[in-house]
């Protein structure tokens, strides 16, 4: 049976951040301010750690996240970036910020939230929002844009399946990245010991981000029947 065809905008609606006031942003203070640096190129969300800032001010009412909302980073500020989503893991604490985009109106009795977490994160899905994106530099999408987009939608039970499935896989990945991170620093800091006590010089290699979570699952699933 071939799946229907159907747009994001039968489904859900992508709603705008927020343009908070940069006199009010700083290193610590009750509120995250997210922007796309606090999302993973294949999705997932990024603690930014001591780079991360904060908000200070007053903010304005349905600009606070709640755990489990779903954004979505309408601007590349990394390549790769765009199109990319990201779970909220804790309530009262993360804000919304512009240049996101937060999932609501979600029509749960024909697209599951987690199997839509996953879709986003498809070759396909991300080159429609790459397709249709405006800048040289630094691309952006917009709510409008993404409702433009188009997959084949199983049925809400094989969706759940997909989600689960992948679900385990993302985690093996995760596991398995970052164990082969800390074996490179391990690595690095072996050769900078041992070159300690030689004439000989070393430096620290330029690691680029890797990428590995293109879901199995779902890789092909926009074009699956």
């Amino acid at each position: 049976m071939k799946w229907p065809r159907v747009r994001f905008a039968e489904l859900f609606r992508v709603k705008h951040g927020y343009a908070f006031k940069s006199q009010f942003f700083d290193s610590s203070g009750p509120y995250v301010l997210l922007t796309p640096g606090n999302f993973h190129e294949e999705g997932g969300f990024r603690d930014q750690g001591e780079k991360q800032k904060y908000y200070t001010g007053d903010v304005p009412e349905g600009f606070i996240l709640s755990e489990g909302d779903l954004l979505i980073a309408m601007t590349e500020q990394a390549e790769g970036l765009l199109g990319s989503s990201a779970w909220i893991p804790e309530s009262n604490r993360y804000l919304h910020n512009q240049r996101l985009g937060l999932v609501v109106d979600l029509d749960e009795s024909r697209l599951d939230k987690r199997c839509l977490y996953y879709l986003f994160n498809t070759a396909d899905v991300r080159h429609q929002i790459a397709a249709s994106a405006s800048g040289t530099k630094v691309r952006h999408t917009a709510p409008e844009r993404i409702s433009r987009v188009g997959v084949n939608l199983p049925p809400v039970s094989s969706q759940r399946k997909i989600a689960e499935a992948n679900s385990r896989g993302t985690t093996s990945r995760a596991t398995w990245c970052s164990t082969i991170r800390s074996f490179i620093a391990c690595c690095v800091r072996a050769c900078r010991s041992a070159t300690a006590t030689t004439s000989a010089s070393f430096s620290t290699p330029t690691l680029t981000p890797w990428t590995f979570a293109m879901p199995p699952t779902i890789a092909s699933w926009p074009c699956a029947s």
